[in-house]
């Protein structure tokens, strides 16, 4: 596996053998062309999914399943903006089914979840638009082997392959996956996503090598902007827009 800038590993203590991987960082479209310069059908194409990430991953010292986000393990950061105040584990266990945890196995079903392999889940927050109340749709976006034959060496599971799991097909509804495209050429993908006039960025995974790239259009980059913005500040330029005066 190309392992490129990591975002986050865990290893055990003391053996150092490691635990959990999370996804390296996506190269730029321009670079992922160069390493690739062809469009087959070995590089998928899907949307990207915007959300909190969060790994799930067998914990061999203390026999347990445990999760961890990019900082932290055990999941318990407190979501800011949701109402109900709300931690990283909570809205996991809920977004899976399960009301509350299980005070001896965390979340039953995961018995039947290999434990050599480590799992990364996107939380996607979406609005119930019958009582505005806010919910989360858990995508799982990428499976690694983490226990190869190999020591510490990590393989990248296509999602061919791990969709057709019992342990995933037993979760259908639960766990969502993103949507996939298809195009024959990287100029029909840019001419794609240049004529969209809504914000769309698209995901490209070489599943020989595990390695990301990304494209997006300039209306979805306007988006990401605007989340940096304050609301008072983008109601004052209205306003100001509103009398000619921005």
């Amino acid at each position: 596996l190309y392992i490129g800038l990591y975002h986050s590993t865990i290893y055990a203590f003391p053996t150092k053998n490691i635990l959990s991987f999370f996804p390296a960082k996506m190269t730029t479209y321009k670079y992922f062309k160069t390493l690739f310069p062809i469009l087959n059908e070995k590089i998928k194409i899907m949307e990207h999914i915007e959300g909190i990430s969060v790994q799930l991953f067998y914990d061999y010292v203390n026999n347990i399943w445990e999760i961890a986000t990019k900082n932290n393990i055990g999941g318990n950061e407190i979501i800011m903006d949701d109402m109900y105040r709300r931690n990283i584990r909570e809205v996991l266990i809920q977004s899976l089914g399960f009301i509350q945890e299980d005070p001896i196995h965390f979340m039953p079903f995961l018995e039947y979840f290999p434990k050599e392999f480590c799992f990364t889940f996107k939380l996607k927050k979406k609005i119930n638009s019958l009582d505005d109340k806010t919910f989360y749709k858990c995508f799982l976006i990428n499976v690694h082997m983490i226990r190869c034959t190999i020591p510490n060496n990590i393989k990248y599971i296509p999602e061919d392959d791990y969709t057709n799991w019992d342990c995933i097909e037993c979760m259908k509804g639960l766990i969502h996956f993103p949507k996939k495209y298809y195009f024959k050429t990287y100029f029909e993908l840019e001419e794609s996503i240049q004529y969209l006039h809504n914000p769309y960025k698209y995901v490209l995974v070489n599943e020989d090598t595990g390695i990301k790239g990304f494209i997006q259009n300039n209306e979805y980059y306007t988006k990401e902007n605007m989340y940096a913005i304050e609301n008072y500040e983008k109601y004052l330029f209205i306003c100001l827009n509103r009398i000619y005066k921005p």
